[in-house]
């Protein structure tokens, strides 16, 4: 007989090691001053004792870091020369969504036309992302915490 762990044990410990690694950066902090969560609760899901709450408060906290990663590559750009035109982004997923939702003969190029552009903003985000990290250890260690919990996520999912 060989004794395993099932997926959802094993996202616990996942967890707890999140807790481990974090300690002391503040994250418990923020999820009670924030109000998403109380301080019993926040050290419970910190200890990986509540699965549900916990993987809702770090989506919450990686979805908020990324926000704030965010703005600060917009607000980057904006002062160099090179600006990014967010309208023409988000006119063009509005004009792919259209598309999808009629169901229209020209949806392949449509989706296609958005993934080119998504990937040359993607690929300055990641030139961002490389550069902010090599300047700043408090930015890659936060970082590291997005692709943390993304993975998490990731297996959650599964």
């Amino acid at each position: 007989m060989v004794i395993r762990m099932g997926c959802f044990h094993i996202a616990l410990n996942c967890l707890s090691l999140l807790r481990k690694k974090y300690t002391s950066s503040g994250l418990d902090d923020l999820l009670i001053e924030s109000g998403v969560y109380a301080a019993s609760t926040t050290t419970a899901l910190m200890k990986g004792k509540s699965y549900n709450r916990g993987i809702r408060a770090y989506k919450v906290c990686m979805e908020v870091f990324f926000l704030l990663m965010w703005r600060s590559f917009h607000s980057c750009y904006d002062k160099s020369e090179r600006n990014i035109q967010d309208e023409l982004g988000i006119h063009k997923i509005a004009e792919c969504v259209n598309i999808v939702e009629k169901q229209g003969e020209n949806m392949p190029q449509s989706i296609h036309d958005l993934q080119a552009n998504l990937t040359d903003l993607l690929a300055l985000f990641d030139n961002f992302r490389c550069k902010q990290k090599s300047k700043s250890k408090l930015f890659k260690f936060w970082d590291e915490y997005g692709y943390t919990t993304s993975a998490l996520e990731a297996g959650e999912n599964k």
